[in-house]
């Protein structure tokens, strides 16, 4: 997906459109897993449900493009790293 958006974003506006909707319903999807975790106690965090699977999911998608310039798992360990730090189980 990651690569797929880069490439065809500027060449075909149909193919974007597809893409960002796509992009849109998977971003709804893990706002409803943060909301389902934190409904169930599974999870507790202070931060609304969509805004912070929007911010994942921004989180993600730069991780995989600095992994793949770089060659390295940092960027995908520094993700893992945020991500344990904002979806935080109870304690």
């Amino acid at each position: 997906m990651v690569k797929l958006s880069a490439e065809v974003a500027d060449l075909s506006d149909d193919m974007r459109v597809v893409l960002h909707e796509g992009t849109g319903r998977f971003i709804a999807r893990i706002a409803d897993c943060i909301a389902e975790g934190v409904a169930d106690g599974s999870l507790h965090t202070v931060l609304d449900p969509l805004p912070t699977a929007t911010m994942l999911y921004q989180l993600w998608l730069g991780a995989s493009l600095l992994s793949k310039l770089s060659r390295d798992r940092v960027p995908m360990e520094s993700a893992m790293h945020v991500t344990r730090r904002v979806l935080v189980p109870p304690q």
